[in-house]
């Protein structure tokens, strides 16, 4: 799931891929707000964090400010927001992989069962920022691996040694958003399995199992959004990929709004305008 938080034209990514021999690292800068829900690959461990100063990521409504990291495990699912035109980067590596760089850095080493927060000494922090920033110039410049494998193999170590330092110094906090992580799951099940129509707040409240008052404030945290607003996203989002797939001209749009939960055909184009930028046709 891909929601911009504006008007979708206006929305622009720059992504750098780097692969190396164990890591993979993504740097990436996108021009204004949006919300994203992310699956992480099974069997991958990920580092996510900010690479700008200001503004922060959001995770399931918790801010994450630069200098401070996430360390996911593998699958996790997560609501990550932005709040202005931003930068973050990522790390990547199999557990096993992980386990040896910090074993052969720090003796025993234990993974951490569940994601943490990090918040690395300031000087550890702005090492491993300064490598991932290195490779993703090199990613940029398209350097390949078989041209120059000793930069490489360098680079790899340099960050490995960064990320360990990271893990070995930070300060973990035991992912305090968990329980809204929790919650926000339940919502989006229950978006999903009312894609043909809009539930009252109460009843997005309801089926997801938590108060009203509660789940609003947790949506505009997290989502910055109200639940029903997040529905009517969603919703439309559903109804842009089926008329991606459609015939040209599109046949029924009074037919297509209604399978997606909207009874007033007006309200439905204007919505969609609004996000898209033209008529749903």
């Amino acid at each position: 799931m891909f929601l911009p938080l504006g008007p979708r034209q206006d929305f622009k990514a720059h992504l750098a891929h780097l692969n190396l021999s164990r890591l993979q690292l993504v740097r990436a800068r996108e021009t204004i707000p949006r919300l994203a829900l992310i699956a992480l690959p099974p069997g991958m461990i990920v580092l996510t964090f900010p690479t700008d100063r200001a503004p922060p990521l959001i995770y399931d409504g918790m801010s994450v400010t630069s200098g401070e990291y996430i360390l996911h495990g593998p699958s996790q699912r997560f609501f990550q927001r932005t709040v202005a035109g931003t930068g973050w980067g990522s790390i990547s590596l199999l557990p096993e992989d992980l386990s040896a760089f910090a074993r052969a850095m720090l003796g025993d080493f234990a993974l951490p069962s569940r994601s943490v927060l990090l918040r690395p000494p300031r000087a550890k922090s702005l090492q491993l920022l300064r490598l991932h920033a290195q490779a993703g110039r090199l990613a940029q410049a398209g350097l390949r691996l078989a041209t120059h494998p000793e930069v490489l193999r360098g680079l790899e170590q340099e960050v490995s040694a960064a990320f360990v330092a990271c893990l070995e110094h930070g300060e973990a906090d035991d992912a305090p958003w968990r329980h809204d992580g929790e919650t926000l799951a339940r919502l989006e099940a229950v978006v999903n399995a009312n894609a043909d129509k809009l539930l009252s707040e109460h009843e997005l409240a309801r089926q997801t199992g938590v108060s009203k008052p509660a789940l609003q404030a947790l949506c505009g945290r997290a989502l910055g959004m109200s639940s029903m607003q997040f529905q009517r996203r969603v919703n439309l989002e559903s109804a842009h990929a089926e008329l991606a797939q459609c015939a040209h001209p599109v046949p029924d749009i009074t037919g297509l709004a209604e399978r997606h939960g909207f009874r007033h055909l007006d309200q439905f184009i204007t919505e969609y305008l609004d996000i898209y930028g033209e008529l749903p046709a």
